[in-house]
């Protein structure tokens, strides 16, 4: 389907000031992108239901993946626009950023190792992919994008820890 801004602008919707919106119960959120990822976007549109059927059932380092794909691609005046299903996490790097730089998240990572927990798990989910996947999807396989649970209210990463270290429930892939 071709949407175009304008398509959204007369069903109401300012996609200037949207950024999130709820719909049947289910929270969506619009993307901004360049133009130029458009190819990208639409390959991983592909590959990610492809991750989803070889992972299922399938823990990372005790993670579940699930995915995130665009569920429209919109473009207007030379932008671009991803609608997308609002996950409860962040992107990774946020979450490494977070947790390396500010001050009541430093102390809390010094203690558990949380970014190590993180790149751990998608360096094995990585790896995993690039041994599953035809050797020609390695570029796509590298622009994938993680988001880890994020709890907004805390302000802080949603990770389950026992004796064995710290481990993630989910991550999502988009």
């Amino acid at each position: 389907m071709n949407l175009r801004i304008s398509d959204l602008l007369e069903l109401g919707f300012d996609p200037t000031k949207l950024r999130e919106f709820r719909h049947g119960g289910v929270q969506y959120i619009f993307e901004r992108v360049s133009p130029r990822f458009l190819p990208s976007i639409r390959r991983k549109r592909e590959l990610l239901p492809k991750i989803v059927d070889l992972s299922s059932g399938m823990r990372f380092r005790h993670a579940r993946i699930q995915i995130n794909p665009p569920l429209a691609i919109l473009r207007d005046r030379g932008n671009a626009y991803i609608l997308r299903r609002k996950v409860e996490g962040i992107h990774a790097e946020e979450v490494l950023d977070q947790l390396r730089t500010s001050s009541y998240l430093k102390g809390m990572n010094r203690g558990a190792k949380i970014d190590r927990a993180v790149l751990a798990t998608i360096d094995e989910i990585r790896e995993w992919l690039a041994k599953t996947l035809d050797p020609r999807l390695r570029e796509e396989i590298e622009e994938l994008i993680f988001f880890i649970p994020w709890n907004p209210e805390r302000n802080i990463p949603r990770v389950s820890v026992d004796a064995a270290g710290v481990f993630l429930d989910t991550l999502w892939v988009a």
